[in-house]
């Protein structure tokens, strides 16, 4: 854009400068010699830089982002925002239920249509709290339709 202003500026000048060099020229031949040579002057000067403006473009080179990095670098965010989000809720409703765990993992994949479904859910308690497991996997099922791994540590 800057090159565009600077252009129109230089064009602007130039023309204005002609035209006031005009107005003092005397009548006569003399009038007639300075009307081609400015004539001429206002070509060159109209001429040069869009031909500058041209060689400039040949040497931009316009990048376009990579849509399909960019989709998958989203895909891949929203995965890892959803599974934070699924690990903290399921280690809060058992927290509510007097279920102590050690850890939680999510293992999630999306399918065609980008859609988010889970694969896996290990949930790690340690060996006192045995006796809690099929409370753990009734809630999981109720609340996520999937049957989790319960892992003793």
């Amino acid at each position: 854009m800057n090159i565009v202003s600077n252009t129109s500026l230089i064009l602007c000048t130039c023309t204005i400068a002609c035209v006031v060099i005009k107005m003092l020229l005397p009548e006569g031949s003399t009038r007639k010699t300075m009307n081609i040579i400015i004539t001429a002057f206002l070509i060159i000067a109209m001429v040069v830089p869009i031909k500058n403006l041209f060689a400039v473009a040949d040497e931009l080179s316009v990048s376009t982002p990579d849509e399909a990095k960019i989709t998958r670098d989203y895909n891949n965010k929203v995965l890892s925002v959803t599974k934070e989000n699924l690990e903290k809720s399921l280690i809060s409703i058992l927290n509510q239920n007097n279920i102590p765990v050690t850890d939680v993992d999510v293992y999630l994949r999306t399918d065609r249509e980008n859609g988010i479904l889970i694969d896996y859910i290990y949930i790690y308690i340690i060996e006192d709290n045995k006796s809690h497991i099929s409370k753990i996997i009734s809630l999981v099922e109720e609340n996520y339709n999937i049957t989790p791994e319960i892992i003793l540590s």
